[in-house]
């Protein structure tokens, strides 16, 4: 109907604008709507007149909702325990204790057509960087409260929460006693002003606190000195400081073409976690207050209210029956009967009352079996809004498999994937490795050979997010093995989905090795001495059955050694 009633007002315009009748704005708007009707989308039918759908960019958008959409993300943060946990369990599942940085640290070509380095000259240059890194990950908070690793959470939490998330690069002394000089200040989304918009001339702009050249390309950052949301102890806390863009990091997930700030990952979630918080009170405070009443008294006569054994008490307006005001006035009547009184009563007790007196025990209605039902099925949406699981979000496994629950996981996984690879490490580890192998370098905490000639081969770095648990270690362990030995998965790509560094763990397994033999002894997990299915390998015996210790040449006549899935840290 609705469609062609706008197809009639089409035609109908058209008839007057032949006609010579001038055409207005709003009949301009008509017939766009006719034209494009070929979509429902496009239609203006009772269905979708309700819908507010402004035609905002990806930036315009998050200026004309101010600072509310935060303030409400923020208000459910902190006495919403769904909201929270959809923070806070996101950033646990997205990158656990943090993501591990490893060097790939490659020397320049020299004038001879060589590699400034050998091969093992290269590799103790990157463990050599590596430790340095290890040691550098305990100073890095410039509060001193987190570890690297624990930055990693809190900025993954902070995007989630507030949209964005700014580190500071900061310089330090030498004297300050640092692995490196150097350490990363983190700052929430409120320290750059949403309202600050302006144009600066000769195509520079400044777009929600974020300065941009000519090109597009970000030069500044604008920051307010303290927390606008704090209690100001600085002289002028208003002032905003700019910051050139090479000193801050900006953490954000992009989701539309031009988009220079984030949004805040549970605003689809917001009015939903409100409604089922207050109606969850309400179905609280409806059973609390029918629970307070244990029966009615009724009384034929309205100037006479039992005792509490029993014994009539003469009353009026201002009479007290156990010390509390009995308002005759007030009374409700039921069945004939006035109920003008009540008195408490408690486990054992059988009170007596005067005849004609009735006494009625409370029967609240129950919430009824839809209450979980429903409750589910919003969990349901709040979860999938906030990047969770049903499971992850209510700790509900009640109706959960193994298959139900690993398809689950593994579609959460996949979603989390690219979350955790543009947001904190492309954007964060990143750069934040890049600035330490400079640190190091013009502190003489390292010497890399070549490292000024070619920075982009110097800093190579491989970076280890860490493993999800799995949901069946048995059968995934086994999956792996299979795949590895039919050719499509290599030991390496395993090792990597752990989190771990194939390099550090192929060294751990060899010293280990090392000091079993060089102690005499035998585990029963060495796959050059015992099988998977536990049987020996040759001889028994604290010779490796491969190698003579005495000239540490092959042994011909020992038994080939056999494959295994030692690559698995505990």
């Amino acid at each position: 109907m609705g469609r062609w009633l706008e197809a009639t007002a089409y035609v109908a315009h058209r008839l007057l604008d032949r006609a010579g009748f001038p055409s207005t704005p709003a009949i301009d708007h008509r017939r766009t709507t006719a034209l494009a009707s070929a979509y429902d989308a496009a239609t203006m039918t009772y269905r979708l007149r309700s819908l507010f759908a402004p035609n905002y960019g990806p930036n315009a958008a998050l200026v004309s909702a101010g600072r509310m959409p935060l303030a409400r993300v923020n208000a459910l943060a902190r006495n919403n325990v769904w909201a929270e946990e959809l923070l806070s369990g996101f950033a646990s599942h997205a990158v656990g204790t943090g993501v591990q940085s490893n060097s790939q640290y490659t020397p320049p070509i020299g004038n001879n057509g060589k590699p400034l380095l050998d091969d093992d000259a290269v590799e103790a240059k990157r463990q050599e960087l590596n430790r340095l890194f290890m040691d550098w990950w305990d100073d890095a908070d410039a509060d001193g409260i987190n570890s690297l690793g624990g930055l990693h959470w809190l900025i993954a939490r902070g995007v989630r929460q507030g949209g964005d998330v700014y580190v500071r690069l900061r310089p330090r002394r030498l004297e300050d006693g640092l692995t490196v000089p150097l350490q990363l200040q983190v700052l929430s989304t409120e320290f750059c002003p949403y309202e600050k918009n302006e144009d600066l001339g000769n195509g520079r702009k400044i777009i929600m606190g974020q300065e941009y050249d000519a090109l597009g390309k970000c030069v500044a950052f604008w920051f307010y000195r303290e927390h606008p949301g704090e209690h100001a102890v600085s002289n002028d806390p208003d002032k905003l400081v700019r910051v050139p863009a090479k000193d801050v990091i900006h953490c954000f997930r992009r989701v539309m073409p031009g988009q220079v700030r984030g949004e805040w990952a549970i605003i689809r979630a917001v009015m939903l976690l409100n409604d089922v918080d207050e109606y969850e009170a309400a179905e609280l405070w409806r059973k609390k207050g029918a629970a307070m009443f244990g029966g009615i008294i009724y009384a034929p006569d309205s100037t006479k209210a039992p005792g509490l054994f029993g014994e009539s008490v003469e009353v009026d307006e201002q009479s007290t029956t156990d010390g509390q005001a009995i308002d005759v006035g007030s009374a409700q009547y039921r069945a004939g009967k006035q109920a003008i009184a009540q008195i408490d009563v408690t486990p054992g007790m059988f009170p007596v009352l005067p005849p004609g007196f009735d006494f009625k025990l409370m029967d609240p209605a129950d919430v009824g079996p839809n209450f979980a039902a429903f409750m589910r099925w919003q969990m349901l949406k709040a979860a999938k809004a906030g990047g969770l699981t049903y499971a992850q979000l209510t700790g509900d496994m009640s109706g959960e498999n193994y298959s139900a629950s690993r398809v689950a996981q593994v579609d959460q996984r996949r979603n989390l994937e690219p979350w955790v690879w543009e947001v904190i490490i492309y954007q964060f580890c990143r750069p934040v490795w890049q600035a330490f192998c400079d640190a190091a370098v013009m502190s003489n905490a390292i010497q890399l050979p070549g490292y000024a000639r070619n920075k982009r081969a110097a800093q190579r770095a491989a970076h280890y997010p860490q493993g999800w648990s799995w949901v069946d270690p048995l059968k995934e362990v086994q999956a792996a093995i299979l795949a590895i030995r039919a050719g499509l998965k290599s030991p390496q790509m395993v090792i990597n989905e752990l989190g771990f560094n194939p390099i550090d763990v192929e060294r751990e397994i060899v010293e280990w090795n090392k000091r079993a033999d060089r102690d005499k002894r035998i585990a029963t997990i060495d796959p050059r001495r015992v099988t998977q299915n536990g049987q020996a390998v040759g001889e028994l015996s604290a010779k490796p059955p491969s190698e003579d210790p005495e000239n540490g040449e092959v042994d011909p006549e020992a038994p080939p050694q056999r494959a295994s899935g030692g690559g698995r840290r505990g």
